[in-house]
């Protein structure tokens, strides 16, 4: 259960910190940002990996989205990343 929880909360500071470092203005804030959002990365993955057997059991095709979904959403946010540093 606790798994569950910190899954959900690395989702809920990953969608913050990675706003914060593309709306922000200041480069140092939006550069420790972007390191905190790639931390949360790797938490979100290794806890979503442990959620996967469960949450396939009791639904494969919800599951198999939502990790296509999460896949897409941090390629977006890496994207959003490179065109922050290029500007």
């Amino acid at each position: 259960m606790i798994n569950l929880w910190v899954h959900l909360m690395t989702w809920v500071v990953l969608i913050i910190v990675a706003s914060l470092a593309v709306f922000t203005s200041n480069k140092r804030v939006s550069v420790v940002s972007m390191m905190i959002a790639r931390l949360d990365y790797i938490v979100a993955i290794v806890t979503g990996i442990g959620l996967f057997h469960y949450a396939y059991q009791s639904n494969p095709i919800l599951t198999i989205v939502k990790v296509i979904l999460a896949i897409l959403l941090i390629g977006i946010v890496e994207m959003s990343f490179a065109k922050k540093k290029r500007q």
